[in-house]
């Protein structure tokens, strides 16, 4: 796999963080495999259909911004991405397992652990 396959699955998990496709069945549809599952921030199990159903009723304003994105073929048709998601309400690290089937990408599990907060360090800076 070489790194513009590498590059189309972080672009395609970009594009699932923004509003317009969150907000887009069809898309969204088109992106979650028919057996995606999510364990999420909270700790709540997902399915596709229960996070279909989550994004389109979500009203966000914009994308988190995402830091520390990578991308590693686990295979020829398997891409696993990781990235810090840096939400208001604390930062989520987030991976992602997407496979080609019928030559699309699909994603397939996707995995975010909140982070504990940072350190509070006392005294003046």
């Amino acid at each position: 796999m070489d790194a513009r396959e590498l590059d189309e699955v972080v672009a395609l998990e970009r594009e699932l963080l923004e509003p317009v496709v969150r907000g887009c069945r069809q898309r969204l549809e088109a992106l979650l495999d028919e057996d995606f599952t999510e364990v999420g921030a909270s700790g709540r199990s997902w399915t596709r259909a229960s996070v279909v159903e989550a994004l389109l009723a979500e009203r966000a304003a914009g994308p988190a911004p995402l830091d520390d994105v990578r991308a590693v073929a686990l295979g020829e048709e398997v891409v696993l991405v990781t990235y810090l998601s840096d939400r208001p309400t604390r930062p989520v690290r987030r991976s992602s397992v997407w496979h080609r089937r019928d030559r699309a990408w699909r994603l397939r599990h996707h995995q975010g652990t909140p982070l504990p907060p940072p350190p509070d360090r006392g005294g003046a800076a």
